[in-house]
């Protein structure tokens, strides 16, 4: 096994990571978030240019650099790990939702094009998985609303119907199975993991 290096942020190292690495058969799109902001308005250019890039152009040169491939192979599974909240935008998250909401309708087109040839394209949307980046979100919240990240925790549990945050092997999971043979019927899907908040 062997690692190469490329910066998601950057469309032309993305478009070129296939040429280096070969097409793989399963593509798992997953980037970090930007800055959690509280006012859509007045974000600059330079914000809203370094989000687009990591979270919408860098993403989509990647796969789209892949699915030519993968569709004359007759077999392939991209997988977009994105966020719930597209679904339903909350304050202070315009960064990340807006170019995260470009690249599904992006990869919702391309998986009707790709479907045909036995590639597949879906969507994770998790919501409260405890991982470092919902820790330092909720602590950014807290000390907005003026209480403690302990309390914010527990007040965001409180709100999942499960009563509990989610686990990422649970979120692992999901999205082994979409890449496997199994999932060949299943494309162009928002799979929300959130432990019922969206019922």
């Amino acid at each position: 096994m062997r690692t190469v290096v490329a910066d998601l942020s950057d469309p032309r190292a993305c478009g070129d990571l296939p040429r280096r690495t070969g097409v793989p058969d399963i593509l798992v799109a997953n980037g970090g978030g930007p800055p959690v902001r509280h006012d859509a308005a007045g974000i600059e250019a330079a914000l809203w240019e370094s989000a687009m890039n990591s979270l919408f152009h860098g993403p989509a040169a990647l796969i789209g650099a892949c699915v030519g491939e993968m569709r004359a192979r007759g077999f392939g599974r991209i997988v977009n790990i994105s966020s719930a909240a597209v679904l339903s935008p909350r304050p202070g998250f315009a960064l990340s939702v807006s170019p995260r909401a470009a690249l599904i309708a992006f990869c919702d087109l391309l998986a009707r094009e790709a479907a045909p040839y036995g590639v597949t394209v879906n969507h994770l949307l998790p919501h409260s998985i405890e991982t470092r980046r919902l820790g330092d979100n909720l602590a950014v919240e807290a000390a907005n609303l003026g209480i403690g990240a302990d309390e914010l925790r527990a007040r965001r549990v409180a709100s999942i119907p499960v009563q509990r945050l989610g686990r990422p092997q649970e979120l692992g999971a999901y999205c082994a199975f979409l890449c496997g043979d199994l999932a060949g019927y299943v494309t162009g899907r928002k799979h929300v993991i959130d432990g019922g908040t969206y019922i």
